[in-house]
């Protein structure tokens, strides 16, 4: 199936008779090449699609003109559709298209919407980020489509036309916040970024455009209380989970950081594990420091597994296959938020590890653990960081008259 212009697409275009490129293909039944359209503007009139045939090699005797005159038939057809927005329903199609079109990856002409996807195809994220980003994505092209912008070349996209697309995001979901704004935003910049790279366009248009400037709520951490509900509880309830959570709070990694990592990434004698993280499309690979408190928990990991194993497949267990990311979250929501009444998520995890290093050893340590920059851990993870410099500045010995002596 050909993904086209304006949430149209078309099936393989296949030629009758099957055989017609062998040496003794048949020429005694005509020939055509077939292949059934879709535009969702004609669904009720084309349930299954049109039905497209093209004939025009027959007018050729011999075997060799006619598979030659079948290959040309194909290539234009194929550029017809590609290129040049073909649709066999109405008879439109692009007539400016043209060959010069086809020097580019992406051509600057390319209409805004099916640019985006195609941008988002060459993107290279993880699979979490790639699955956010085509949600986004999704709400952006209902915007594009009602602005009626999907269609305008994308090299003619001007910043007004993102910012008029934000807008229309805002007036249609019934959540749309500040963060949810710079959400979007973050992506088309990524997505011109893609756009610019390979040339489609000079410059982004999203380049200059500003996140919005808000008041971030306070993370919640898990509470003494809840950590020893789940320690107490949970083991018995769900052991692997209780495992990895351990295991999870204490790495610094994220998820797909975790859910990635397999027997050999392990160093256990020096305590050190090796992870492999994407960031703005490049893999890399960084080390981190097992703890000691959690030391007999890798071990029990690596004594289930063996070369090549994932070590957490199903069932978070060992095995030879990786799970989604999402069935994490989905453990974490039933056993923890369902079953033991906990409303925290499954991230906060994360920002008690961070907060607690923080508060013992300082930001420093905590962002090498996380493989952030220190300015990342003040901003976003040391949730508590503000309060314990408070407590320090109400303690502090000095005063108006600390350090003045009494006149004599």
């Amino acid at each position: 199936m050909k993904y086209l212009k304006n949430d149209c697409k078309c099936g393989n275009l296949t030629v009758f008779p099957k055989t017609w490129e062998r040496k003794n293909a048949s020429l005694a039944k005509a020939w055509y090449i077939n292949y059934r359209f879709y535009d969702p503007n004609f669904r009720d009139k084309y349930p299954e699609g049109k039905q497209v045939r093209i004939k025009g090699m027959n007018e050729y005797s011999t075997l060799e003109e006619r598979q030659a005159a079948t290959r040309k038939l194909l290539e234009y057809e194929l550029h017809l559709l590609e290129v040049c927005d073909y649709n066999p329903i109405t008879g439109a199609y692009n007539e400016y298209a043209t060959a010069e079109t086809r020097d580019y990856i992406v051509s600057p002409e390319t209409p805004f919407s099916k640019a985006l996807d195609e941008a988002f195809a060459r993107i290279g994220y993880c699979n979490n980020a790639m699955l956010n980003m085509r949600s986004t994505l999704k709400y952006l092209k209902i915007s594009i489509a009602k602005l009626r912008l999907d269609t305008k070349p994308v090299e003619d996209i001007k910043r007004r036309h993102l910012i008029m697309i934000l807008d229309q995001c805002e007036q249609d979901k019934t959540t749309f916040t500040d963060s949810t704004y710079n959400h979007y935003l973050k992506d088309l910049k990524a997505l011109f970024s893609v756009l610019e790279e390979i040339e489609t366009i000079e410059y982004s248009p999203a380049e200059k455009m500003k996140f919005r400037e808000y008041e971030k709520e306070k993370k919640e951490l898990l509470t003494a209380d809840e950590r020893l509900q789940i320690d107490t509880h949970l083991p018995a309830l769900n052991y692997p989970l209780w495992k990895f959570i351990h295991i999870f709070c204490n790495s610094g990694a994220r998820t797909p950081e975790i859910m990635r990592l397999k027997y050999e990434d392990v160093d256990l004698e020096g305590q050190l594990v090796t992870y492999t993280v994407n960031k703005k499309r490049k893999n890399k690979l960084v080390t981190r420091p097992i703890k000691d408190s959690v030391l007999h928990l890798w071990q029990e990991l690596i004594n289930e597994s063996s070369t090549g194993n994932y070590l957490f497949s199903k069932g978070l267990k060992p095995g030879p296959k990786p799970i989604r990311e999402d069935q994490i979250k989905k453990r974490w929501r039933y056993w923890i938020q369902q079953k033991l009444k906990i409303r925290k998520t499954l991230y906060s995890l994360k920002y008690l590890n961070t907060d607690t290093m923080d508060a013992l050893y300082g930001a420093d340590v905590a962002a090498h653990l996380n493989q952030h920059s220190v300015q990342m851990v003040n901003k976003h993870y040391a949730v508590n960081q503000s309060d314990r410099k408070n407590n320090i500045i109400k303690l502090a010995p000095n005063s108006f008259t600390a350090d003045t002596k009494k006149p004599a």
